[in-house]
């Protein structure tokens, strides 16, 4: 048998027993409040408790609280309580009874702390927030939670407080944690205040956060604004290191919206015992900047390409003039269709930098434009210069444009007032033409631009007034190019009314050099034509507006004087001026000419004077035009108005005309005074004759060949309103050594109808013809006819011209029929070039035709001497040849 076991000591056994009693009575301690606290959640009424929870809240933030639906409670080792139909109220005068609204709310909590007294939330999950954040009408805004026992607080530290400070007052008061949140399906509306129509609403689809007590916080969630779905994520340190900050507590945050935007950030915030503050490096990309534009709808966006900013943003030191310290700010952009401001440009790159607050900018900038490359480079002050000004700012930009090159150098004193502005502007362009693409591809400017080569140019620019309030100033101007120089200084005022003053001066100036480029052959003939009919409808006058509405914009005060001054066809003109005056919707210019002898092979530049004004402060407008030239080179004229040289010679003119109206046809249905035009020894195409001669070959009038030119030693032209828009003529006379052709008649340009009667004498290649030419229809379309009496006499004296012995019956046929052809419009025979002259130039003196041509004209006047017969008959160019006179006669009658 085993031994008995050895009795225990009593002192053992009651040490045993004490044992066993502290152990219990330490279960109890523990598990007693579990015990309690379990039996509390099982009889625990959530429904009771409701208007307790709501009246704990509004005594906590100042907001009534709703609980619309039911209030459930799970058990467990972390319990777990559901509020559904949560809202939270708005203050008075907002825009919703609600600023917070939640279609159910989970909080699952921590057991320990509760023991404490301390409500620490595990997990706090919000489904279906709807969040409004505003300002009354007042600027008060509505996240701040005043308990209605605390006293006001100022308004200005009501609104200088955000939502995050709002929040963690409240957390305070509540003494709430949370470890971790959880949204789903919220959104989240801002108004901002004094804006109607203008909430951004930011909406998430799912949020996580976390944010333990030691660890660090996180955050990521899939939100979307403006219809733009971006993904955020973010890292800081520990809520207990931000709180204690006795080391750098870290930030990274990312946000990326689908490959449109990249934006990371990435930084920390110092130590309380550490300097330097808060420092932040900021990276962003864009594929597409014009697709940001729902998300920054007041902001205008430029259709860049392939953006990229990046910059280090820091706290700024004590007294910095920037609010926010940067430094490395730089900005790229890649290849960029910008025709939608300018057709056919297109940005190839674009880069600005800036290393520093006191470093300057430096920028550079390549594109093309219609296949023009330009471009752009330089650099400007340093931006501390913007704010703290004290320093000049200096200004250096180098620009291209093809083969053109301009710099802008100088700099400005204060930049912040754009004060003492002094920048020297310079350039070089070798061809003008070049650069047509800047005008508009294929454009009517780009096709007339001058044939300009080898521009320099310089100036100086001020500011008048400071920030260029009162104007600009460009001092020391100079202009050298193959069409001449000029030189001078240009004042650009603002002021009650702006003005433009300047006094302009040039060595040499060569209007040849001015003209476009002639037209490629073939060019106008591309062009579809016209129908006939629609053709004829149109009015030769066209009705283009006048400018006068810019005569009440500005006045102006513009002088250029030009030492010589030379046509496209040679001829000089010395000591030019012209003056430009524009005053309160009136205007004037004048120009001058002195008068410059003929040069071995260049023609004489004779004296001019022509002044032209507008007043545009009557309705209509009025308008006046005076003009004297003495002796005008006529193929130069031709030649600069872009004409080919179908005339040339010395014209005299001289006019006096006034009219009214908003428009040229208006201007010219009021026309009134006088036009005069005298030529002597000129020459012309014989062409120009042939809608005159056309009709007489249609009546078989025995025309000769005409050479390509003819002479001219006479014209004389003078025309006078005797109503508005009326010209009638006092002289018409067309002397050339085929003959002569005059007569009279009126031209009313109110209707642009033609109402003349001309009288053709023809004495060439033995043939002398005289027949009267009838002018009808309009300007667009003239009409050109011969009567038959006047047609019968003509071919009779042309037939008789060709005889030996003239047959005397014939030669009274033909007399009798002459003067019944006359009509009442045009003389039967035509007056001598003297007086015609006279008459033309108002009885001032001019030069005369030659003696010789005097000859020749008088005796084209009368009848040649009879020549000795021919062999054979004459041949008649239309008549069968050796025609006897019957068939001559019933060629001419059409029988």
């Amino acid at each position: 048998m085993p031994a008995p076991p050895a009795p225990v000591p009593p002192r053992a056994r009651r040490r045993s027993r004490l044992l066993r009693w502290s152990l219990l009575a330490l279960a109890v301690l523990l598990l007693l409040p579990v015990v309690a606290l379990g039996i509390f959640l099982a009889t625990f009424d959530p429904e009771a408790w409701k208007p307790r929870v709501a009246a704990a809240l509004e005594s906590a933030t100042g907001r009534a609280l709703t609980l619309a639906g039911p209030v459930s409670v799970e058990l467990g080792l972390a319990p777990a309580i559901t509020l559904e139909q949560v809202a939270l109220a708005n203050p008075p005068g907002t825009s919703r009874p609600e600023m917070l609204t939640l279609r159910r709310l989970e909080m699952r909590l921590a057991v320990l702390p509760l023991l404490a007294g301390e409500v620490q939330v595990r997990r706090l999950v919000l489904l279906e927030p709807d969040l409004v954040l505003e300002t009354d009408p007042e600027g008060r805004p509505n996240w701040l939670f005043t308990p209605p026992t605390a006293p006001d607080r100022p308004r200005t530290a009501d609104a200088a407080t955000g939502p995050a400070e709002a929040a963690r007052a409240a957390e305070d008061r509540l003494g709430l944690v949370v470890d971790a949140l959880t949204v789903e399906n919220g959104r989240v509306t801002w108004r901002p205040a004094g804006v109607e129509g203008t909430a951004q609403v930011l909406e998430i689809s799912r949020l996580e956060a976390t944010a333990p007590a030691d660890g660090p916080v996180r955050l990521e969630g899939t939100l979307r604004h403006a219809g733009v779905p971006f993904a955020l994520r973010a890292e800081t340190g520990p809520l207990a290191d931000l709180a204690g900050r006795d080391r750098p507590w870290p930030l990274r945050v990312s946000l990326d919206a689908e490959g449109l935007l990249r934006l990371s950030a990435e930084g920390a915030l110092a130590g309380r015992a550490q300097p330097g503050g808060w420092r932040l490096r900021v990276e962003a990309e864009v594929a597409e900047l014009a697709r940001l534009a729902p998300l920054l709808p007041d902001v205008p966006l430029p259709p860049l390409n392939r953006v990229a900013a990046s910059g280090t943003f820091a706290q700024p030191e004590p007294g910095a003039a920037w609010p926010v310290a940067f430094a490395d700010l730089r900005l790229r952009a890649g290849r960029s269709d910008l025709g939608a401001l300018r057709e056919g440009l297109m940005l190839d790159r674009l880069d600005l930098a800036v290393a520093a607050p006191d470093q300057p900018m430096r920028a550079v900038a390549e594109a093309t434009l219609g296949g023009l490359p330009l471009r752009m480079e330089g650099t400007l002050g340093a931006p501390d210069a913007l704010l703290r000004g004290g320093a000049p700012f200096p200004v250096e930009i180098a620009l291209g444009a093809g083969t053109a090159t301009g710099t802008v150098r100088g700099t400005i004193a204060d930049p912040r007032r754009m004060t003492g502005v002094d920048l020297a502007v310079a350039g070089r362009v070798p061809d003008l033409r070049a650069l047509a693409p800047l005008l508009g591809a294929g454009g009517p400017q780009a096709a007339a631009l001058p044939p300009l080569r080898d521009l320099a140019l310089s100036a100086r620019l001020a500011e008048r007034g400071a920030g260029f309030a009162g104007g600009a100033v460009l001092r020391e101007l100079r202009l050298d190019s193959s069409a001449g120089d000029l030189a001078g200084e240009v004042t650009y005022a603002i002021g009650m009314r702006d003005s433009l003053t300047g006094r302009l001066s040039s060595r040499e100036v060569r209007l040849g050099a001015l003209l476009p480029p002639p037209a490629a052959p073939g060019a106008a003939a591309s062009a579809p034509a016209a129908p006939g009919d629609a053709a004829a409808r149109q009015p030769a006058i066209p009705e283009i507006p006048l400018p006068v509405a810019a005569l009440g914009m500005f006045d102006a005060d513009l002088g250029w004087t030009v030492a010589a001054l030379s046509d496209a066809h040679g001829a000089v003109w010395r000591q030019v001026e012209a003056r430009l005056a524009l005053e309160a919707g009136r205007g004037r210019a004048v120009l001058r000419a002195g008068a410059t002898p003929a040069a071995a092979g260049r023609p004489a530049g004779g004296p001019l004077a022509l002044t032209l004004g507008v007043d545009g402060r009557q309705d209509p407008p009025a308008v006046t035009l005076a003009a004297e030239a003495p002796d005008l080179d006529l193929a130069g004229l031709l030649a600069s108005a872009g004409q080919p040289p179908r005339g040339a010679g010395r014209l005299w003119v001289e006019a006096d005309l006034r009219g009214r109206g908003r428009d040229t046809r208006a201007l010219a249905a009021s026309l009134q005074g006088s036009l005069g035009i005298a030529a002597v020894q000129g020459e012309m195409e014989s062409g120009l004759l042939e809608p005159v001669l056309a009709p007489l070959r249609r009546n078989n009038m025995p025309l000769p060949a005409l050479p390509q030119r003819i002479a001219v030693p006479c014209l004389a032209l003078r025309l006078v309103t005797e109503e508005e828009g009326v010209l009638r003529s006092q002289a018409m006379l067309l002397e050339t050594t085929i003959g002569r052709l005059g007569g009279g008649g009126a031209v009313n340009l109110g209707d642009e109808s033609l109402a003349l009667r001309l009288l053709a004498d023809i004495r060439a290649a033995g043939i002398a013809l005289r027949a009267p030419v009838n002018v009808g229809g309009t300007l667009a379309n003239p009409r050109f006819g011969v009567d038959p009496a006047g047609a019968v006499a003509g071919g009779l004296e042309a037939f008789l011209s060709l005889q030996a012995t003239p047959d005397r019956t014939l030669r009274a046929l033909a007399g009798a029929l002459g003067a019944a052809g006359a009509g009442p419009q045009g003389p039967a025979t035509l007056p001598d070039c003297a007086s015609q002259l006279a008459v033309a130039r108002g009885g001032k003196p001019g030069p005369q035709p030659p003696a010789a041509a005097r000859d020749d004209a008088a005796g084209a006047a009368t009848p040649r001497p009879p020549a000795p017969a021919p062999a054979t008959p004459p041949q008649i160019p239309g008549l069968p040849g050796g025609a006897p006179v019957q068939d001559l006669l019933r060629g001419l009658l059409r029988r």
